[in-house]
């Protein structure tokens, strides 16, 4: 734990445990819903440049396992999204920080989207 110039107190550390945490539980008994959720977030946002990008939804047997590897792998833009707000923009008021920590994992989710539509094309 640190704190800042303000002293405001920062947790690195519970922000990556509960990122862990979010991957394994999303993971075992979520078996790769949380994932397609992502996706279908993505898929959205997407759809109007498919003609552009050559960007294909997995569908049938390449859907699952791609929205497994989304559970996976998504959670941890919470962490890289915490990491930017905190000590990239740490003069930033707190509505901001929450912003930019939201872009940041949509962001994230789109790009595992597209990369994992990719994959499973």
């Amino acid at each position: 734990m640190t704190a800042d110039a303000s002293g405001r107190k920062r947790h690195p550390v519970r922000v990556l445990a509960l990122c862990a945490a979010l991957a394994f539980l999303g993971f075992i008994p979520g078996m790769g819903i949380p994932g397609a959720l992502v996706m279908v977030v993505g898929d959205v946002i997407l759809r109007p440049f498919r003609g552009l990008t050559g960007y294909a939804a997995p569908s049938g047997d390449a859907a699952w396992p791609a929205a497994l590897i989304v559970t996976l792998l998504w959670p941890w833009s919470i962490a890289a999204g915490y990491m930017v707000a905190e000590y990239g923009i740490s003069s930033a008021s707190s509505r901001t920080r929450l912003a930019i920590l939201a872009l940041v994992c949509a962001a994230w989710g789109i790009l595992l989207t597209l990369i994992v539509s990719g994959m499973a094309a």
